[in-house]
C-alpha cells in the first residue's frame, strides 16, 4: 500500500501525461496554473462537472490529481517548502498540507475543491502567482539599472477633499 505522499507524487505525474495526451503541457512551474484554469472552464460549472467532460467521471480522483500537482508546483518552485502529512486525519488526502519558508501553510486540495466549487473567481493561477517569490532584483552595477542622476519630480500632492 503507497503511503499519502507516493500518491500524490504518482497523481502529480498522472496528471501532467493526461494533459499531454489532450495537447496541454503542465512543466511544474506556477505558469502551468493557467492551463488548469482552462480545463476547469472547459470540463467543469461552478460545483457541476460538465456531461461527457473529464470531470464527469473519477471526479475525487482527478481533483486529488489536480491538487497534487499544485502542490507539487509549489513546492518545486519555493525552495525550503514541503508536505506536511498527517497519517491519522482520516481526510488527510483533503487535508494535506504545504509548509512554506517563513511559517505560512496552504492546502492545495482544498484550493482545488474551492476552484471546482466556485469557478473563475478561486482561480488557480492568481493562487500560484501570489505565492511566486519574489524577483530578485538588479544590483546597482547591472546594465539594466538606470543610471541618471536627475531626481525624479513628483507632482505635488492635494488633500482628499479637493476634487479639482
Amino acid at each position: 500500500m503507497a503511503t499519502l505522499r507516493q500518491d500524490i507524487h504518482q497523481q502529480a505525474a498522472w496528471l501532467v501525461r493526461a494533459f499531454q495526451a489532450d495537447g496541454r503541457q503542465l512543466d511544474f512551474s506556477l505558469g502551468s496554473f493557467q492551463q488548469l484554469d482552462d480545463f476547469f472552464d472547459e470540463h467543469s460549472a461552478p460545483a457541476q462537472a460538465k456531461p461527457g467532460g473529464r470531470l464527469a467521471t473519477n471526479l475525487g480522483q482527478v481533483l486529488f490529481a489536480i491538487g497534487a500537482y499544485v502542490g507539487e508546483t509549489i513546492i518545486r518552485s519555493i525552495p525550503g517548502a514541503d508536505w506536511q502529512l498527517d497519517k491519522t486525519d482520516p481526510q488527510g488526502e483533503i487535508n494535506a498540507e504545504v509548509h512554506l519558508p517563513g511559517g505560512s501553510v496552504i492546502w492545495p486540495m482544498q484550493r482545488v475543491l474551492k476552484r471546482f466549487q466556485h469557478g473563475a473567481e478561486d482561480g488557480l493561477l492568481i493562487y500560484g502567482r501570489a505565492l511566486e517569490p519574489p524577483a530578485t532584483t538588479a544590483s546597482p552595477n547591472s546594465a539594466s539599472t538606470a543610471t541618471s542622476s536627475a531626481p525624479v519630480s513628483r507632482p505635488a500632492a492635494k488633500p482628499w477633499y479637493k476634487f479639482w
